[in-house]
């Protein structure tokens, strides 16, 4: 069971990732928000800190990396755990993890996988 209260916000751009991504976290017991534009997730995230970001890396062409770097630079979210999700498996996953490397997941992936990341970054 999830810690009480729990709260895991989404972003990703794919409809069918972010329901799939929803149904199984909410059976789980998390309450989850989620977000195809990113600009509305990161807002979101900023006005009331989550306990656990889902972010998806690439938002069709364009990188999310300005939004995970918005969410570690920002001190109302610089310590919630973030864990990306991407097909990419080349230099832009190095790029924007740098310093601090959070968890990856590589699409597709397995519900499993999914609750796991979760459940991880919350211990």
């Amino acid at each position: 069971m999830p810690p009480i209260d729990s709260r895991v916000l989404l972003i990703d751009d794919d409809p069918a990732i972010l329901e799939m991504a929803r149904l199984a976290l909410e059976t789980e017991g998390y309450a989850v928000d989620s977000f195809a534009d990113s600009d509305e997730g990161l807002a979101a995230a900023l006005a009331a800190p989550p306990d656990v970001v889902i972010l998806d890396l690439m938002q069709g062409r364009t990188a999310n990396d300005e939004v995970y770097k918005r969410l570690r630079d920002d001190p109302r979210t610089s310590r919630v755990p973030v864990v990306l999700c991407t097909v990419r498996r080349d230099d832009t996953i190095r790029r924007v993890l740098g310093e601090r490397p959070p968890r990856v997941l590589f699409k597709p992936f397995r519900v499993r996988e999914l609750v796991t990341a979760v459940q991880e970054a919350l211990a």
